[in-house]
């Protein structure tokens, strides 16, 4: 696998050969001394790659999927290859400041129940919209600390119906790599909110740190997936199938386990009614997903429990 570093900065690419070079510059900007940046791009297609190979350092790699994977399976095949114990996440179109590793990694310090650590970031866009409902996610929470106790903030969370992200992207996030892989990483069956349910899954019974000051760079605009999945209702069904993933996981805490269970109550109707009669699809695939979403996350809690018990 080769020498263990301390963190790796995950780049996962796909069609970024534009902002690619921005992006790198960043990484490379840090002021911690023990990193390895981890490119893969995601068969793109463009000169992503190329232009990475020319700016990374020795002992960095740069790797190019055959056949394409697709973001869940991309941003997975990062942490898999990684040699950090600490994976930070860079989208290929955003940025890190300097301080971004250096501050971050303090935070897992004091001690191995540290799961998570995330900071605000600053929001480069043109949509007055999305700066306005997105701008700033950490708000939300009643009350940070430093350090946070992860059921309390999580059973907070699913009280309110994960209606949005509270922590935020990949880019504004740091975790420990071995708890990514024992919950079994971003989940390809999520469109939009797949940073979400492993936020969740991966602090479930651990410590979440918080630092309050801007660590990154999010450039929004019309052209991102986050963008894409909104206008295609590609999401339509992930709320509620992080919430039956709340509900069905041993390891989540009693009272989030309880709200998301009052939640699909009314929501899971709903999902049912919008698989049929709402337009944003073939009905019948819909349909079937939804009718299927209760027994298969049932199923799904059932192998990861045997996994994380194994």
């Amino acid at each position: 696998m080769g020498e263990s570093v301390a963190v790796t900065i995950c780049v996962p690419l796909y069609k970024h050969a534009d902002t690619v070079e921005r992006c790198l510059r960043s990484a490379l900007a840090q002021d911690h001394d023990d990193y390895e940046i981890l490119v893969i791009d995601d068969a793109s297609g463009d000169d992503g790659a190329a232009i990475a190979r020319e700016m990374v350092r020795a002992g960095d790699r740069v790797v190019v999927n055959d056949p394409r994977l697709g973001m869940a399976g991309n941003h997975n095949r990062c942490i898999e290859m990684a040699r950090g114990e600490l994976i930070q996440f860079l989208h290929g179109d955003d940025e890190l400041l300097p301080e971004a590793l250096s501050t971050l990694t303090e935070a897992f310090a004091e001690g191995d129940d540290v799961a998570l650590a995330f900071a605000p970031r600053h929001v480069v866009t043109e949509d007055e919209d999305f700066l306005s409902g997105c701008g700033t996610l950490h708000h939300r929470f009643r009350e940070l600390n430093a350090c946070n106790d992860a059921d309390h903030l999580i059973s907070e969370y699913v009280f309110t119906g994960l209606f949005s992200n509270w922590i935020g992207e990949p880019t504004c996030v740091m975790f420990r790599r071995d708890a990514a892989l024992r919950v079994g990483g971003f989940r390809a069956d999520l469109a939009q909110i797949v940073d979400l349910d492993l936020w969740l899954q991966l602090s479930a019974g651990h410590q979440i740190a918080f630092l309050n000051r801007e660590l990154s760079v999010r450039h929004h605009g019309d052209a991102t997936l986050s963008e894409l999945n909104r206008r295609e209702r590609r999401d339509w069904i992930d709320q509620p199938r992080v919430l039956f993933g709340v509900l069905g996981s041993p390891f989540m805490p009693a009272r989030a386990r309880l709200y998301a269970g009052l939640w699909l109550v009314n929501m899971y109707p709903r999902t049912m009614f919008d698989a049929v009669f709402v337009r944003h699809g073939s009905r019948v695939p819909r349909f079937r997903d939804a009718a299927a979403l209760p027994a298969r996350e049932i199923a799904r809690s059932r192998r990861l429990r045997g996994q994380l018990v194994g």
